[in-house]
């Protein structure tokens, strides 16, 4: 009984990670198949693309619920250990990732944001520096055109231009 608990709850959190459920959304409200429009991702960001607002807003909050959901479960179920928390938070991502394809950030997001919302503020903050960081190093100046970006990264090199012609 000790292990079955554990091992039902990884399965729901991997389950419920790969229902492509926006594309269910999107597919029963508004007659719109995510697979095959646009790029074929499913995701939160291709509904708001493709599908009316209102659809799209209940998708957004349809993958919020799907990312806390794993996060409340395990504090239901083990108060006393936070770790089930993360591990049904990581299940959930792997069902979104490998049978969903889909990315799970906004799943992912939210569930940290439940779990610890320090540690989701501190990871937002600590995102934004490094952003901004690489961003300063590969734009110093404001009006630095994509040649001159491909160029600093090595893209446009002489050696690569060469290459390319014979």
């Amino acid at each position: 009984m000790q292990i079955l608990i554990p091992a039902l709850f990884i399965t729901f959190c991997f389950c419920l990670g790969a229902l492509p459920l926006t594309n269910l959304i999107a597919k029963s409200l508004a007659n719109i198949d995510l697979i095959k429009v646009g790029t074929g991702n499913i995701s939160v960001a291709a509904a708001f693309v493709h599908a009316p607002k209102p659809v799209a807003i209940f998708a957004v909050l349809a993958e919020i619920s799907r990312g806390i959901t794993p996060v409340l479960t395990a504090k239901l179920l083990f108060p006393e250990i936070p770790t089930w928390q993360l591990v049904g938070l990581i299940f959930l991502v792997v069902g979104r990732y490998f049978i969903a394809q889909g990315g799970g950030v906004t799943n992912a997001s939210w569930g940290v944001l439940v779990y610890s919302p320090v540690v989701a503020l501190a990871s937002g903050i600590t995102g934004f520096l490094i952003l901004l960081v690489i961003s300063k190093q590969l734009f110093p100046r404001k009006n630095q055109n994509i040649r001159q970006w491909s160029a600093r990264l090595g893209c446009l090199s002489k050696r690569y231009i060469l290459i390319c012609k014979y």
